[in-house]
């Protein structure tokens, strides 16, 4: 009985609590037409600035997808082959009291060797690896297969015959 009394209390104190708070609510109506109010030109203002700077980022991502770049055909060509290498050219005048046609007989072999350099590097195959015989796939064995043997295993994988039985049943009578 106390306790429904109890009860009845709680809820008629939720209840008034519950009309107090209503009697000092504003309506939604008058809170929007508030909020509206003071936003005015500032609430303008803001939705142009979050516009403006989305058409910004469109924008620039519009451009950087459309603009053919001659950086990225750049960086293709120099993935697709291997890298150059390139060293200073050797001067080919002659030095001060060396004849001219000694640097000339020198030139074709420095020619050569600037190619030698500006070759591009060459990368090495790796080594040939031993073949092992190919298993056939009816072949093949887990090897954690060892796991899934358990003792008793031909009790679970055989059928009984109803005329035998696993238990030999010894007469205790000596015939």
């Amino acid at each position: 009985m106390k306790h429904n009394l109890v009860d009845m209390r709680i809820k008629q104190l939720f209840h008034e609590l519950r009309q107090g708070d209503e009697r000092h609510t504003p309506s939604f109506d008058r809170v929007l037409k508030a909020a509206s109010a003071r936003a005015g030109p500032a609430g303008l203002s803001l939705r142009v600035a979050v516009a403006a700077a989305m058409l910004i980022l469109v924008g620039g991502f519009v451009f950087i997808l459309l603009k053919p770049s001659s950086l990225s055909t750049e960086t293709e060509n120099s993935e697709s082959s291997p890298p150059i290498v390139k060293l200073p050219y050797p001067q080919l005048e002659p030095s001060p009291g060396e004849p001219l046609a000694r640097s000339i007989e020198r030139a074709p072999a420095l020619e050569a060797i600037r190619r030698e350099l500006t070759r591009p590097a060459r990368h090495k195959r790796p080594a040939a690896r031993s073949h092992q015989p190919a298993m056939l796939i009816s072949e093949w064995q887990s090897p954690t297969d060892f796991l899934l043997r358990t003792p008793g295993e031909h009790l679970l994988k055989t059928v009984p015959r109803v005329s035998e039985s696993l238990v030999e049943i010894k007469p205790s009578i000596p015939d």
